[in-house]
């Protein structure tokens, strides 16, 4: 009984992992989705810590690993809600950095979930 209990729980954990997402979002700069939250006549986006790329199943499941270059379902209809012109995206630049500058940049984690956070800087 025991031992079948043991593998239940073992079964049940490494199932659970496909689903865990981290939550946060980038507060300096601030990203799209939480530009609101500083003062930007923005839409409020109460989600703006839950841009996981649609979830595990559909970035790995569906697309291959893919994800859209702003945290959206790499399947979603272009443009994608975070990206420029789309729902978020309202052609507003919050920051300009030159070559070579060093940069700091803050992150807001909400809930941990011993993830990691990946950016990139676009032209």
């Amino acid at each position: 009984m025991a031992n079948t209990l043991l593998a239940l729980l073992f079964v049940t954990t490494v199932v659970s992992v496909a689903y865990v997402f981290g939550h946060g979002f980038c507060k300096n700069p601030p990203n799209r989705s939480s530009m609101w939250r500083f003062g930007y006549d923005t839409p409020v986006n109460y989600e703006d810590s839950q841009l996981w790329c649609g979830g595990y199943q559909a970035q790995h499941g569906v697309f291959g690993g893919k994800c859209g270059p702003c945290g959206d379902s790499y399947g979603d209809a272009r443009p994608r809600e975070n990206e420029n012109t789309g729902k978020f995206g309202r052609g507003i630049v919050v920051r300009n950095y030159t070559q070579g500058q060093i940069i700091t940049t803050t992150f807001t984690i909400t809930a941990s979930h011993m993830g990691w956070i990946q950016y990139s800087i676009c032209k």
